[in-house]
């Protein structure tokens, strides 16, 4: 191959070339955002009108058929539904798969503008909602106040939520649970009818009196002024002050007017106190680590300021995220370890050994370069998520398939017949150059159709892993055809075998500083805990194993036993050797065996459950609590309270970390968050 000759001709320029790839490499990973899934959004737009004291019929004739009709001439439009019922009506638009969904909003927009008109003037708003994954919060909070309750909404109003939204890539902060206080005219029925007021009178009259308008423009000695009508309410006593019908009586008369808190319909604390909810949501283009990570140190912030504030982060998505791409970078460390362990295993070369462990780091790191390349010159949406990196840790193994390959043959050529290093590693590339290339683009084309599958949320997601292990096998590709010739013609020069023990050394050292670099940032308690959970529930779950899974499990040991026996008595290749002229000597057997293999891998599938996502297990338990209708607020409130004391009292015994309550009319629900599994004693399970 022409690529090998210029890599082992050329070694200075693809040596910087090689360290280039790899430095952007790096770079590019700090620059691709981090995410917990990919970015999926939904292709239909719901159009939602609320009409109350509406039949069904009446939904339907004054308001979902003039919307159908206008949203019908939309393009690339799929399939139009609507439901009406429930004082309110919902048309929901699909469009095609590949419509521009930030264009065909506008377009819903414009047409629902045009329908407006014909539409009952008393309809107040038109909703449109799009379902975007990037519309959920990426850190919620709940805020609790020691002292005063009207405290904490000022507090929450007036310093926690401006705060927030200076943060930068904040879009939003949403805030639930939050009570405001309100004007309230409590009038009085029968005086109401002995002096002959109806409440569409007062209603007229009060949005008459309070007005604040411009009378335009006053000119005088060649100065101009503005000129406003202000007739607005400034307090409440002015209200209850205002002449009813241009007489003596006043609003007073006819009841109270009073400014203060609502009629509560709800209540939600923290750890038994009254609570407020903060949902922060981040911008389109943010890093959701970074917006996170800004969030968490502005609220520690407030909450060091303000010593009645009681701050509690319920779910933060950045640590989620980093907690899960840990995991998975653990499970790629873990994975290029055994694979460079088996290819010294197989191989008994230690400079072999580092010839294709050096193609590792050298492919992963130009793969981040692929990705940030194909987000910001080709308009590609991933990002370094659960998805992506999986693609990456189940193309590790890939990525030393073709340097094996192309390692063997430059290995035969130097040891069997004697060629020179650098004579070796470009006839031995040539020989299997074609093959390594074709073998990879069999791979890719597994994968490729990944591209074109966009009828599904699952679609999108596969999408990312087939452009990571795609970009992976391309590679790993080029690495095998120019990388390993270069490396192999300098590490197989005769007199280098000297330094075989030293590089062993080396490698040893190498890889334990990486198992104690890791064992030290568990530390002694973090194994003391992983071996009182984890290690724990191994042994539990061994011990309970059920006969037959036991006895495949003996027979397996059995098996691979006795086939270590006999590799180490008469070697692998012999052994290979024997077991290969088995087969072809009892053909009919292996067909057979092969067939009822194959059988029971069908059965196996159809017997194992099936479903969408694999269910996963969290440090939370929720409880959901419904009374019966004839209890007031007050006593739902009461028998959650109890509740909430009984919990709170034993939370050391439950490893309770906060209890988060919703009540409302008929039940309510309580959210127990218990402490991480290395710090607890109990399971969810």
């Amino acid at each position: 191959m022409n690529i090998a000759r210029f890599s082992v001709k050329r070694p200075v320029t693809l040596g910087m070339l090689t360290i280039s790839m790899v430095v952007l490499g790096l770079i590019s990973v700090l620059r691709i955002p981090l995410e917990s899934f990919p970015s999926i959004s939904s292709s239909s737009v719901r159009v939602g009108v609320n009409y109350a004291s509406a039949s069904p019929e009446e939904l339907e004739r004054d308001i979902t058929l003039p919307l159908e009709q206008s949203l019908a001439m939309l393009g690339n439009v799929e399939r139009i539904s609507a439901r009406s019922g429930g004082n309110s009506s919902n048309v929901s638009v699909e469009f095609k798969t590949g419509t521009d969904m930030d264009l065909a909003v506008m377009e819903v927009r414009d047409r629902v503008d045009q329908a407006r008109v014909l539409l009952p003037p008393d309809v107040e708003r038109i909703s449109l909602f799009r379902w975007q994954s990037d519309d959920r919060p990426i850190l919620d909070a709940d805020l609790a106040w020691k002292g005063d309750e009207g405290r904490l909404f000022d507090i929450v109003r007036k310093v926690v939520e401006p705060r927030l939204l200076r943060l930068d890539g904040v879009a939003n902060v949403g805030i639930d649970g939050i009570e405001e206080k309100q004007l309230l005219i409590h009038l009085d029925q029968q005086r109401l009818a002995s002096y002959g007021v109806s409440l569409g009178q007062l209603a007229f009259q009060l949005r008459a009196n309070n007005i604040n308008v411009s009378l335009g423009r006053v000119l005088d000695g060649g100065r101009r002024y503005q000129v406003r009508a202000r007739g607005e309410f400034a307090f409440v006593e002015e209200i209850g002050a205002m002449p009813i019908l241009g007489g003596d009586l006043k609003l007073a008369d006819l009841g109270t007017v009073t400014y203060d808190y609502p009629e509560r319909e709800r209540f939600e604390r923290l750890n038994g106190r009254d609570a407020v909810e903060v949902e922060i949501f981040k911008a389109s283009s943010a890093n959701t680590v970074e917006v996170a990570q800004l969030a968490r140190d502005e609220l520690e912030r407030i909450s060091a300021e303000y010593d009645l504030l009681d701050i509690r982060i319920t779910r933060d998505r950045a640590e989620q995220i980093l907690g899960e791409l840990s995991n998975l970078t653990d499970a790629a460390l873990l994975g290029s370890l055994l694979a460079v362990g088996i290819i010294f295993l197989f191989l008994r070369s230690i400079r072999s050994t580092i010839v294709v462990a050096a193609a590792i780091p050298v492919s992963v790191c130009c793969v981040f370069t692929g990705l940030y390349v194909a987000r910001e010159f080709f308009g590609s949406a991933v990002t370094l998520n659960m998805v992506s990196m999986m693609g990456l840790m189940l193309a590790v193994g890939m990525l030393v398939d073709p340097a094996v390959v192309t390692l063997e043959s430059i290995f035969r050529r130097r040891q069997d017949e004697g060629e020179g290093p650098e004579q070796a590693a470009v006839k031995g590339t040539g020989e299997v150059g074609m093959a390594v290339i074709a073998s990879s683009l069999t791979t890719m084309c597994v994968f490729i159709p990944f591209f074109f599958l966009s009828t599904g949320r699952v679609s999108r997601w596969m999408g990312d892993a087939g452009l990571t292990i795609c970009i992976a096998v391309a590679v790993s590709t080029i690495v095998s055809l120019a990388v390993i010739p270069l490396a192999s013609s300098r590490l197989f020069r005769a007199g280098l075998e000297r330094y075989d023990g030293y590089l062993k050394v080396l490698v040893a050292a190498l890889i334990m500083s990486v198992v104690g670099w890791k064992l030290n940032s568990l530390g002694w308690d973090g194994l003391a805990a992983w071996a009182g959970t984890t290690g724990a529930r191994v042994v539990e779950t061994t011990l309970s194993m059920k006969p037959i899974t036991a006895g495949v499990f003996g027979v397996a040991a059995l098996a691979l036993t006795g086939i270590g026996w006999r590799c180490r008595r008469k070697g692998m290749r012999s052994s290979y050797t024997s077991l290969l002229a088995w087969t072809l000597d009892h053909r009919s057997v292996t067909v057979v065996g092969a067939a009822a293999l194959m059988g029971l891998g069908i059965w196996l599938y159809t017997d194992i459950e099936q479903r969408g996502t694999p269910w996963q297990s969290e440090r939370r338990v929720d409880l959901t609590i419904e009374a019966e209708r004839s209890f007031s607020l007050d006593e739902v409130d009461a028998l959650f309270r109890e509740i909430e004391q009984d919990l709170l009292t034993h939370a050391t015994e439950i490893d309770l970390e906060s209890l988060s309550t919703r009540i409302r009319h008929g039940g309510g629900s309580i959210r127990a968050r218990l402490v991480d599994a290395d710090e607890g004693r109990l399971t969810t399970m």
